[in-house]
C-alpha cells in the first residue's frame, strides 16, 4: 500500500486578497451593530453596563467610523498593510479590554464584564485571522 501526499502549495496574493476583504467585511458587519447599539442606546446601556453615558457615546460612534474605514479597505481590495494595522488594533484592543477587566479600572456590573469579555474575545480572534491572512 503507497500512501499518497498532497502538498499543501502557498497561497497566492490573489487568492489571499478575498480572505482579507472577507475578514475586514466581518469585522465591520459586527462593528456597525455594536457602534449603533453603543451611540443610541447608551442612556440605558451605562446603568446595565455600569460604564460612563460619555464613554459609551464615544465608543459607539468610533466603532461606527472604523466599521466605515474596515468597509473602505475592504472595497479596496485589502492591502496587506492596512489589514496589518487593523489587526495590530485589534489585538491592541483585546489587550487593553483585559487590562480594563483586571484592574476592575470601570467597575462593570456582570453584565458589563460579560459584555467586555465577549467583545475582547471576539476582536482578539479576528485580529488574528486578520493578521493569518495578511502574512
Amino acid at each position: 500500500m503507497t500512501a499518497t501526499s498532497t502538498a499543501r502549495t502557498p497561497a497566492t496574493a490573489a487568492d489571499a486578497a478575498p480572505r482579507r476583504a472577507r475578514l475586514l467585511t466581518i469585522d465591520a458587519v459586527v462593528s456597525t451593530p455594536a457602534g449603533v447599539a453603543l451611540a443610541a442606546g447608551a442612556p440605558w446601556l451605562d446603568g446595565w453596563l455600569s460604564a460612563p453615558l460619555g464613554l459609551l457615546v464615544a465608543l459607539g460612534l468610533s466603532f461606527l467610523v472604523y466599521a466605515a474605514v474596515l468597509t473602505l479597505l475592504a472595497r479596496r481590495g485589502a492591502p496587506r498593510t492596512a489589514v496589518l494595522v487593523v489587526a495590530a488594533g485589534n489585538v491592541s484592543w483585546a489587550v487593553l479590554t483585559a487590562a480594563v477587566l483586571a484592574t476592575d479600572a470601570l467597575t462593570l456590573t456582570a453584565a458589563g464584564t460579560a459584555v467586555a469579555v465577549l467583545q475582547g474575545a471576539f476582536v482578539a480572534v479576528i485580529g488574528a485571522l486578520q493578521y493569518r491572512a495578511a502574512q
